[in-house]
């Protein structure tokens, strides 16, 4: 026989704390709720920037100069009293 003591079964070792940021953003069921609307919202908004800046650049649309009346197209002057633009 053997002169080695016979060791009883170690306990399982419980599993390891994840990281906080996984805590933080990862719930049981995945991303967090509250953060993937945030994500979307980010995304969103870079797409609108984006969208806004080739318009800009593209010279697609332009703005009214500060101080310039705004015209609504219509050449009737009667009918401009009763509408506003």
């Amino acid at each position: 026989m053997s002169t080695e003591p016979v060791l009883p079964p170690a306990e399982p070792l419980p599993p390891p704390k994840p990281p906080l940021l996984r805590r933080i953003f990862v719930g049981k069921e995945g991303i967090r709720a509250g953060w993937s609307l945030l994500i979307f919202l980010l995304i969103l908004a870079a797409i609108i920037v984006s969208i806004q800046a080739v318009i800009q650049k593209l010279h697609l649309m332009t703005l009214p100069k500060p101080g310039t009346e705004i015209s609504c197209g219509i050449r009737d002057p009667q009918r401009v009293d009763s509408l506003r633009c």
